[in-house]
């Protein structure tokens, strides 16, 4: 089992990219940390206006009743308190910092605000195992990082206080390495829909895995399975895909493949 507190910090565009972790975290977790443009989609589930920040309509009774089930089983659901909001979306936009209750219309929030900033480290000082995939905001523009850079730091400063400290994405990863702190992390894995399975409820076991008593890795996400597996599994798009042939296709990244499995041992899912 982790070592608790266990917070996961959650960021990305959309929450219908992040539905099924959300909810898989709810039943793992004691804290989860919502950022990224995803924040909107709850912060409009809350009643508040949100400005022309990325909201998926479709998705606000969904998000309502994620934060609802989180309050339910007693998971502290953490929504940033304040925001940088941009006239346009662009490097050389204009800014300005206000709280989630007061986002004009025009303008869109694009990371989160210095508050919101020290809310996620105190909330994040006593937690003993932290997973992150997904930045803060548009990090790849200078004036919207401050947010992803400051939770890098943090982890980084939690993990040399002894948590263990789980990052997971492509993002997330870039975000790290590019503030230089990668290797003041315990694990990085740089395939964030896979890091994200072991945490969600995943795909079935492949047949070959389970003839083997292979407990942990589902064979569709072949930079997981097993290195002797032999079935064939159809994917998302409707191809069938032979985990050998993908493997020598795209080639085994054992540092990651190690760490992957390090990741599910310590999360026990």
């Amino acid at each position: 089992m982790p070592k608790r507190p266990f917070a996961a910090i959650v960021g990305g565009s959309k929450v219908s990219s992040k539905i099924g972790v959300i909810e898989s975290l709810m039943s793992k977790c004691d804290k989860i940390v919502i950022g990224g443009g995803m924040v909107f989609t709850f912060l409009k589930a809350r009643g508040l206006k949100t400005g022309s920040s990325l909201v998926e309509d479709d998705k606000v009774e969904l998000a309502k009743s994620l934060e609802a089930k989180a309050k339910k089983l007693g998971v502290k659901f953490i929504l940033p308190t304040d925001v940088v909001l941009a006239d346009k979306f662009a490097a050389d936009a204009n800014t300005k910092v206000v709280s989630v209750e007061n986002i004009p219309d025009g303008w869109m929030g694009l990371d989160n605000g210095p508050e919101s900033t020290k809310m996620i480290q105190k909330e994040l000082s006593d937690c003993k195992t932290i997973i992150w995939n997904g930045p803060m905001g548009v990090f790849e523009m200078e004036k919207f990082a401050k947010g992803t850079n400051d939770v890098a730091k943090t982890l980084a400063e939690c993990t040399s206080k002894g948590a263990i400290t789980i990052i997971g994405g492509g993002d997330s990863v870039a975000a790290v390495e590019a503030a230089g702190l990668a290797e003041k992390m315990s694990h990085i894995s740089t395939g964030g829909g896979a890091s994200l399975e072991l945490l969600g409820p995943g795909p079935p076991r492949c047949r070959s895995a389970r003839l083997q008593g292979w407990q942990g890795w589902p064979c569709r996400n072949w930079h997981r399975c097993r290195p002797d597996c032999l079935c064939q599994e159809e994917d998302a798009m409707g191809h069938v895909n032979d985990c050998q042939q993908v493997k020598r296709t795209f080639g085994m990244q054992t540092r990651f493949h190690r760490q992957n499995h390090s990741v599910s041992s310590l999360v026990s899912i």
